[in-house]
């Protein structure tokens, strides 16, 4: 089956963003410093030192507000537990109105809190005092939220916005990250750090040094070591532009088990960037809209389908690893992927037959007048199945070694509607205050 004109419903078919936390009677809450009712307490803090006084004594349901300002080097820890139903959320007064600079960060290492509403402005400096900006250590059902990050991380192998030490059932959405100086937001490779949420995030441009690769928008894992991992992430929704530099060209790396990313939006990239499934085994990867770019994977178990990509050099590359540093490739599946104007080739299997085999090929659609729309690399691959494959263009249909499942025909390829600016990134942010603040 082919990529019906309505494939693509379901990116429009995003709830509305949800509006950061503000808190009512601000007045009251100025004049008497907390106000108590049925819902919790509600302090406000008009410093880093107050917010983690706040912080350390409240109770499941109640609320931290940080009064509008900028605040530097300030670092804040959370231990205390909210519940269900009732989180304890810190916030800023007014969304994007608190900016944190400096060596500032915050670690959160316990259950059900709510960070909402900030800004942080190149953060951290260029020292070992922080590490990520948000750490969310040990932690479950929290979310960082409706939050923007200008120019912030240091360093090639560390995140943003981190996962770690078992962190499960978190969500990470609604925020703007521009100027990334490392890596965006992940999810650590180590074990547990399961079912977590990285949702309607808009992530613009990385700083261009050439000097490194590690400046990966989003990564699930890290490392060999951690390919067996199952992490169980979801990833949709999110909108990556403007990426530049970083060797590996990754706009997403995956290196763990289980993991979906569906319905991201890909723009205005450079031409070789990749979502690339650099290992780990059963993912799926669908319904995500590339223009310019391109999937490449390595593993077993992964199913690659109803992806609209247009403008690439490469669109699909299903490789094999060399057994060590990228995965076996195995029992994957590639269908009904609708690629336009790829440059070299549409879809290409093979690289080290040794490892890569059993793979299908099924009810893909490429229309393009360069290169070659469906290639496979040796003729010695095995079990590599080419079903029902349509192409249509001036560009050679396929390589010789590819004996049938592949065809001639007009097809139909109608551009998808991907994700406005308006559901992405913070309630607060407006396409056009989203600038450099350097």
């Amino acid at each position: 089956m082919g990529v019906k004109s309505d494939t693509f419903i379901h990116f429009r078919l995003v709830y509305r963003k949800g509006q950061p936390f503000y808190v009512a009677l601000m007045a009251a809450i100025a004049a008497f410093g907390c106000i108590t009712s049925a819902h919790g307490t509600t302090y406000q803090a008009r410093s880093g030192s107050e917010a983690q006084q706040y912080l350390n004594q409240a109770q499941p349901g109640d609320s931290v507000v940080l009064q509008n300002g900028e605040y530097e080097n300030v670092q804040l820890t959370i231990t205390t537990a909210g519940a269900t139903q009732r989180p304890i959320v810190f916030s800023a007064a007014q969304g994007g109105k608190v900016k944190f600079t400096g060596n500032s960060g915050i670690r959160i290492a316990a259950d059900y809190i709510i960070l909402d509403g900030f800004t942080f402005s190149k953060v951290p400096q260029m020292n070992d005092t922080v590490n990520e900006v948000i750490l969310l250590d040990s932690a479950n059902y929290c979310e960082v939220r409706h939050s923007a990050f200008f120019t912030c991380g240091h360093h090639k192998w560390i995140h943003i916005i981190s996962v770690t030490n078992g962190s499960t059932n978190n969500q990470v959405h609604h925020n703007y990250l521009e100027n990334i100086v490392g890596q965006g937001i992940g999810i650590d490779g180590g074990a547990g750090n399961t079912d977590n949420h990285i949702h309607h995030n808009w992530i613009n441009g990385t700083q261009e040094d050439g000097l490194f690769n590690g400046q990966e928008p989003i990564q699930v894992g890290q490392g060999k070591q951690h390919y067996e991992h199952e992490h169980r992430t979801l990833v949709e929704y999110n909108l990556i532009e403007n990426m530049r530099g970083d060797a590996d060209r990754e706009l997403i790396s995956n290196k763990s088990k289980g993991n979906t990313f569906r319905y991201n939006i890909f723009i205005r990239n450079e031409p070789d960037k990749e979502l690339v499934l650099r290992g780990g085994n059963d993912c799926i990867v669908e319904y995500n809209y590339m223009d310019r770019g391109s999937i490449r994977a390595y593993g077993t178990g992964h199913i690659i389908r109803e992806n609209y990509l247009q403008n690439n050099v490469l669109g699909i590359r299903l490789l094999g690893g060399d057994g060590d540093k990228y995965a076996e490739t195995y029992d994957c599946v590639i269908e009904g992927n609708t690629i336009v104007n790829s440059m070299e080739q549409g879809i290409r299997i093979g690289d080290r037959p040794a490892f890569i085999h059993d793979i299908i090929i099924r009810n893909n659609k490429i229309q393009t007048n360069n290169g070659v729309m469906y290639y496979q690399d040796t003729d010695d691959l095995k079990n590599i199945q080419w079903i029902d494959n349509v192409g249509e263009g001036k560009a050679t249909l396929s390589t010789s070694n590819i004996k049938a499942g592949v065809r001639q025909a007009p097809i139909n390829t109608p551009r998808p509607s991907p994700l406005s600016y308006q559901e992405v990134g913070p309630a607060w942010l407006p396409p056009t205050e989203a600038i450099r603040q350097d």
